[in-house]
């Protein structure tokens, strides 16, 4: 049975702060590979890979709440540690979806969530996700004009960066300000700057049709 309390969204986002402050991140995109190397007792892995291995299907990847990946957690020398399975025949290791993917499960560890899939954890699983990939200072600094402007600076899928570009025009009740101002010095945002400059510059030629084609004009 699922617990039916309602998603701690605010805990969500705070600990996406603090996990960006914790492991010293400073750019965008995040590097979200990075990160969980840095956390203690995790590892990710592939399917084929784990697969291959172990000979295990996985079936949580077949019938859990994601087909995309899953978290197995196992207890042995008085310590926990986690393995981040993901489903690289969905996959593609250089897109979006990966890096929301792997931050989703992410937030079910830092989170301490029992199983990961009941709605309230999946809910604040997806909140981590978001504001770990687009914190708010860092786009509040960015002054996107359109989601293409997150996507390509934050590399998240479209649908990620219009859910954190339209937040941006609510009044935020997630972030702390002493923790807005820890991201805010971490990340050199003490001045404004042009979104140009945040994306890459192998990816600026296909950003600004995009950004064209959604309906602004490059700057």
């Amino acid at each position: 049975m699922h617990d039916t309390k309602p998603p701690d969204y605010h805990k969500a986002a705070r600990t996406a702060y603090r996990t960006l402050l914790a492991t010293a991140a400073d750019r965008l995109p995040i590097d979200v590979e990075a990160i969980v190397s840095l956390c203690q007792n995790t590892r990710i892995v592939s399917y084929s890979e784990a697969y291959s291995l172990t000979g295990e299907i996985f079936w949580g990847l077949r019938d859990g709440p994601s087909q995309l990946a899953m978290t197995i957690r196992r207890d042995a020398g008085g310590e926990t540690h986690y393995i981040i399975v993901w489903q690289d025949c969905v996959l593609d290791r250089r897109s979006g979806l990966y890096r929301f993917t792997l931050a989703h499960e992410l937030g079910h560890i830092v989170l301490r969530h029992s199983h990961g899939d009941s709605p309230a954890e999946e809910a604040e699983a997806n909140c981590f996700a978001q504001h770990l990939l687009c914190p708010r200072p860092a786009l509040e600094a960015m002054r996107p004009a359109n989601y293409v402007d997150v996507s390509f600076a934050c590399n998240v899928s479209y649908s990620a960066a219009k859910i954190a570009f339209n937040a941006l025009r609510r009044e935020d009740r997630y972030i702390d300000q002493d923790i807005a101002n820890g991201i805010r010095q971490a990340f050199h945002l003490s001045e404004k700057r042009p979104i140009g400059e945040y994306v890459p510059i192998r990816s600026r030629s296909r950003w600004e049709r995009e950004r064209i084609r959604a309906g602004s004009a490059p700057r």
